[in-house]
């Protein structure tokens, strides 16, 4: 009973309750699995709707029985070793299962999310093999490229425009991270950024004594790096610091 006592006293999923959890699960607790299964089933059926952009019929949608089999093959699959997030890395899982689902029933449809950043036929064996080094931190990376991408089209702004946009020099790459730092540190511009979804220019003119043109013929990066700073990933906010301190860009 070692296992089902774990969930009854723990209030939350912490990392270390959720490694005990699967430890037990995995030496042959087949009771606990399935309460545990069972009481994430409201985050199995929140990443289908978040991956599908809608709600899921348990009867007689083929998805969540893919949903459930991911989220089963994350607890085999999760490293204890590296104490990382478990529900993003069993998001993933899902996300994964799910696209390769859709990919084999709609061939030809073009908006399945993560398409342009992974090739997933190759997914599994490069980021989610227990061999594969540094594994779960390049999985994680392309999770979040993919969420800055979509924070990046809510400014009408692509992929590529980042990529064209992004300037060469090393001075002014530190003045548009200059720029994005004093939005985030001033909550009205701030404010104003998100509400508008446009830099507040003058405002920055003003206190920065810099010339307007700079932030026109910036705006893509700066925006980039305004999302950037104020997500909470980690991984993308050592980029800033790499853009100032060398040469390559994005």
């Amino acid at each position: 009973m070692f296992g089902l006592d774990l969930l009854k006293k723990r209030d939350e999923f912490s990392i270390n309750s959720i490694i005990e959890i699967i430890v037990s699960i995995r030496r042959g607790d087949l009771q606990l699995r399935d309460r545990f299964i069972c009481e994430n089933m409201p985050f199995i059926m929140k990443s289908l709707y978040k991956i599908l952009k809608r709600h899921i019929d348990i009867k007689n949608d083929e998805e969540f029985s893919i949903g459930l089999s991911a989220f089963n093959e994350a607890i085999d699959n999760y490293d204890l070793d590296r104490k990382r997030n478990f529900y993003r890395y069993s998001y993933i899982m899902i996300n994964h299962r799910i696209i390769d689902y859709l990919r084999s029933t709609k061939r030809d449809d073009k908006t399945i999310p993560f398409s342009s950043i992974e090739d997933k036929e190759h997914f599994e064996q490069r980021y989610l093999a227990s061999d594969a080094q540094n594994q779960y931190e390049i999985v994680e990376l392309k999770e979040e490229i993919l969420i800055l991408r979509q924070n990046l089209m809510a400014f009408g702004i692509t992929w590529d425009d980042l990529i064209e946009n992004s300037p060469t020099h090393r001075d002014t790459r530190c003045l548009c991270i200059k720029i994005a730092k004093e939005i985030l540190e001033n909550k009205d511009l701030y404010t104003k950024f998100i509400n508008t979804k446009r830099i507040p220019r003058s405002e920055l003119v003003e206190r920065l004594k810099i010339h307007r043109r700079t932030i026109e013929n910036h705006r893509v990066f700066i925006i980039a790096i305004c999302l950037v700073l104020s997500s909470n990933r980690d991984e993308l906010k050592a980029f800033p610091a790499h853009f100032e301190e060398r040469g390559g860009s994005l």
